[in-house]
Formats: structure tokens, C-alpha cells, sequence
């Protein structure tokens, strides 16, 4: 048994080291990709996020509930997929981290005068009004300590901000 803790937290660790470089090269790929650009649909990066966070979303006892106005479509995005999905990702990721049990997490989908709209929000734990302008910053956490009760190295919403800047959109975070 004592064995076995020690994997476990060997093995939590060295994901979130993974994670950690992972964001970190994301980050670095941001300013220097100058990579081909194609025609995607934000419908199906959404789409295909929620349907990846099933499982963890469940497992924390957090309820996903898709909100796409269909009919104001096509919903297209001239970018890299691999980059809308990262975005998706760390926005249900943070989203469904923050909102404890028996909460929920709504995504909203629409497009206006030609640009694309994503909403991410939730009934979680919110962020004070006086950390709301810092949670894009790169290793920004709410709650900084070394015994925090939620994971992460304070990159994903950070990544989510370069990524979108990067293709001439913008992200912004409100909480009550």
C-alpha cells in the first residue's frame, strides 16, 4: 500500500509536469508558428470538446449543457484545429475543476455580423472581482499557496488569451 501512494504520487506528478511542458511549448508555438491556416467549424471543435469532458464531468458530478443557436451557422473559423481544440479544452477543463458537485457548466455557441461567439460558464467557486483582470496572466493562480485545493500551473487560461489574440480574436473572464 505504501508503495503504491508513492506511484500515485509520483504519477500525479509527472502529469502535471507533462501538462506544464506542454503549455509551455504551446505558448512558445504561438509566437513563432507561421503554419497554414484552414477553413474550421467551431460547431465540431465544441462539439467534440464536450463530448471529451463526458467522462470527467460525470466523474466530478458536474452537468455539461451544450447551448448552440443552430440556424445562425456556419460557425466558421479560418485557423489551426489543433489550436481551437486546445482553447475548448482549457476553458471546459477550468471551468468543470472550479464547479463542485451537482453544478453546471454552459457552453454557448453563436455567430453574429460574421464572427463566432463562445461562452464557457459555470456554477462554481467564481474569482474575486480583484483577481478577474490577472487570470490570463501566464502562472496567475487565485490562489497562489503551496496547499491550494485545486491543480494546475496557472497556464491554461493564459494559453486560451495568446491563442485567441493570436488569431485577431478576444477573451475576457466576468464573475459575481
Amino acid at each position: 500500500p505504501e508503495q503504491r501512494e508513492a506511484l500515485q504520487v509520483i504519477l500525479r506528478n509527472s502529469e502535471a509536469l507533462t501538462e506544464l511542458v506542454a503549455d509551455i511549448l504551446s505558448i512558445m508555438e504561438v509566437s513563432a508558428s507561421k503554419t497554414t491556416l484552414t477553413s474550421v467549424s467551431m460547431l465540431e471543435v465544441v462539439q467534440d470538446s464536450l463530448a471529451n469532458f463526458q467522462f470527467a464531468a460525470r466523474q466530478s458530478g458536474v452537468v455539461l449543457v451544450p447551448e448552440i443557436q443552430s440556424g445562425n451557422g456556419p460557425f466558421q473559423i479560418t485557423a489551426r484545429p489543433d489550436h481551437l481544440r486546445r482553447i475548448m479544452d482549457n476553458l471546459l477543463s477550468n471551468a468543470i475543476k472550479f464547479t463542485p458537485t451537482d453544478g453546471q457548466v454552459n457552453v454557448r455557441l453563436w455567430q453574429d455580423t460574421g464572427r463566432v461567439f463562445v461562452e464557457v460558464s459555470d456554477s462554481g467557486i467564481g474569482i474575486p472581482a480583484e483577481y478577474q483582470d490577472r487570470v490570463f496572466e501566464r502562472f496567475f493562480q487565485v490562489d497562489g499557496t503551496r496547499q491550494r485545493r485545486f491543480g494546475g500551473t496557472g497556464l491554461g487560461l493564459a494559453l486560451v488569451k495568446e491563442l485567441v489574440e493570436s488569431y485577431g480574436g478576444r477573451v475576457s473572464a466576468a464573475s459575481s
